[in-house]
Formats: structure tokens, sequence, C-alpha cells
């Protein structure tokens, strides 16, 4: 008779080691249970890296918005500002709330080909989680750079004279860069990403 063995070794409070039909349940249960835990896993890892691209497309268009003020000049353009500013700075608090830190452990392999195998591709995996956060963070540096650019742009010369006084506050503002912190350890930029690379 041939021995039994589950995949995830657990304990469970039937007798499949005697009753085939047990034995079968509990291996599709695992089988399942592994392949909607690997799902949910990716979703939780990708979910920082989808605020994160959200955060950059915000910023493009309250770049493009900031461009744009004064061409039709409406009593709405001060208002404009505030609100797309207040967005932006409660979609990066949504990110760092929602953001996790990760940190590699990453061990000699022994000689066999599939332990080697195994811990090659954790180190793929690991690398990848934390090069995506690092790259997009590094890209929403560049944006933020851009929106001094895009405010100064914008038609404000023929603005009333409190608009024209406002502008160069809000660039001012928005010349200090705006890093993305991970964990409140470190910024989220491909310099921090090459650091950790190199530490391992």
């Amino acid at each position: 008779m041939a021995i039994k063995i589950l995949n995830y070794p657990s304990w469970y409070p039937v007798d499949w080691h005697n009753n085939t039909f047990n034995y079968c349940l509990l291996y599709a249960y695992q089988v399942i249970g592994i392949f909607f835990m690997a799902f949910a896993i990716i979703l939780l890892e990708t979910f920082a890296v989808y605020l994160m691209i959200m955060m950059s497309v915000h910023t493009d268009i309250l770049a493009m918005r900031l461009k744009r003020l004064g061409v039709h000049a409406t009593e709405i353009d001060d208002k404009i500002i505030e609100t797309d500013h207040r967005n932006y700075l409660n979609l990066i608090e949504c990110f760092q709330m929602h953001s996790t830190s990760s940190s590699p452990c990453f061990m000699n392999p022994a000689n066999e080909i599939v332990n080697f195998v195994f811990y090659l591709s954790y180190f793929m995996t690991l690398s990848t989680e934390i090069f995506l956060p690092c790259y997009f963070g590094t890209e929403q540096l560049l944006k933020n750079a851009q929106l001094t650019t895009a405010i100064y742009s914008s038609n404000w010369i023929g603005r009333p004279i409190y608009y024209q006084k406002m502008i160069p506050i809000f660039m001012e503002y928005t010349k200090d860069p705006r890093y993305l912190i991970a964990g409140k350890l470190f910024n989220l930029s491909l310099s921090n990403f090459l650091l950790v690379g190199k530490a391992i």
C-alpha cells in the first residue's frame, strides 16, 4: 500500500492516512488554498505599486491643470489649486498608510540545483518587490519637480494681484522634494534600491 503524503505537512481533524476520500479532499484543499494564497499575495504586493501609479497620474493631471490656469480665466481657478493640492496630499497619505516595507533575507544556496533555483527565484521576487516601489518613487519625485514649471507656465500675468502673489509661494512650496518614505526608515528611490542591492 502506497504511503499518502500531503503537499504541505499539517494537522487535520480527520483520518486521511487510511481514508482515500479524506486524503483527496485535503489534497484538493491544499492545492486550491496555495493558489488562492499566491493570488492574494500578488494582489497585496502590487497594491502599493498601484497607488504609486495612481499618484503619478494624479500629479500629471495636476500639472496639466496648472498649465491651463488663467487661459480661460474664471473665479474657480483659485479653488482648483486648493482642491487639487488637497487631493494630491490625501493620495500621498493614503499610499503611506498602505505601503509596506520588506527586508530581503538571502542565504547561500546549497549545492543542490533545487535549492539553488528556489533561492534564485526568492531573490528575484524580493528584488522585484523592492525595485517597483523604488522606481515609481523616483518617477513621482521627478513628476513633483515638474509642478513648479507647470504653475509658472500658466497664464498668471493677466490674473489679479492676489493671484500673482500666490504663485511664487506655491512655486516655492513645490520646489521641496516630496519623497515617499517606506516604514519611516528610507526614501523610495532608485539610489536606495542600488544601496540595498549592494548590501545583498
